[in-house]
């Protein structure tokens, strides 16, 4: 499902530009700039909508995730230390980002946070109405808006979150180091990385499996091919049965013979 992701991005975009009036999809194209900034960063939720221009570096085309302080124009927002990083940008995403930037209006410092619901919050903070608890996601309706937006496409409902794992899975599948990917995706514990790790293991392995079995299907139509004209009758293929004697559907590994594939991962918490 993960690995889907991406494209469905892409063909949510196709779908709703096609399907729907201007002014069905007037607010659309906000999300899918959240949607590519999450795809590239593996950003969570409340570090892109918490996330201000002056966290962008269009120059070396970088984002960082830092904490904000309580100011005139922003909001307290913590984060943990090990949250705190910078993240690399494609210059596709600057390109889109630049976009964005010249589009807004003077005054407004959060990347996705709308003008209208940035003004609403200012007025909420000098009320003393706005509490730490609410920069966590800033952005009313999120979640519904999302599936909304995934539903107009005939997307099946999933997670914002989807968005950064798959991303995570990408760098690791990519090649980058587990100890890398830790660091860029914020996570204070190595096994909630290596959880991800391990998927992508297991996935690498079963496409390689199906890789393996099309080769054997195409060797054996080879033979079959070079098989002499005159043999009219089709002989079935000489089934192995040198493994029977294994029971491999019985058969478990014993505990003097563990491999680095039985270590358990832990829980995806984030």
């Amino acid at each position: 499902m993960r690995s889907n992701i991406e494209k469905d991005v892409e063909q949510c975009q196709h779908d709703i530009r096609h399907s729907y009036s201007t002014q069905q999809v007037v607010h659309v194209p906000s999300c899918f700039k959240r949607f590519r900034v999450a795809l590239c960063t593996a950003m969570r939720r409340g570090e892109l909508l918490n996330a201000t221009w002056q966290d962008i570096d269009f120059l070396n085309m970088t984002i960082d995730v830092a904490p904000k302080k309580e100011t005139q124009h922003t909001w307290e927002w913590h984060i943990k230390d090990t949250d705190r990083r910078t993240l690399p940008l494609t210059p596709e995403v600057v390109k889109l980002l630049a976009e964005h930037q010249d589009k807004q209006p003077t005054g407004c410092p959060y990347v996705f946070v709308p003008a209208d619901r940035y003004d609403y919050i200012q007025a909420q903070r000098e009320a003393g109405k706005w509490r730490l608890e609410h920069g966590l996601c800033p952005v009313n309706n999120f979640t519904r808006r999302f599936q909304s937006v995934l539903a107009l496409a005939g997307i099946e409902s999933r997670e914002f979150h989807d968005l950064r794992r798959t991303c995570l899975s990408q760098w690791l599948a990519d090649g980058l180091r587990e100890f890398d990917v830790m660091n860029l995706a914020g996570h204070a514990c190595f096994e909630t990385t290596r959880t991800f790790y391990l998927s992508v293991r297991r996935d690498l392995i079963d496409r390689a499996r199906v890789v393996s079995e099309r080769s054997e299907e195409r060797r054996f139509v080879a033979r079959l091919l070079r098989a002499p004209s005159e043999c009219h009758s089709m002989e079935k293929a000489p089934i192995d049965k040198s493994l029977e004697a294994f029971d491999l559907h019985q058969r478990a590994r014993q505990d003097l013979n563990l491999q680095p594939s039985d270590s358990k991962s832990a829980t995806l918490s984030n």
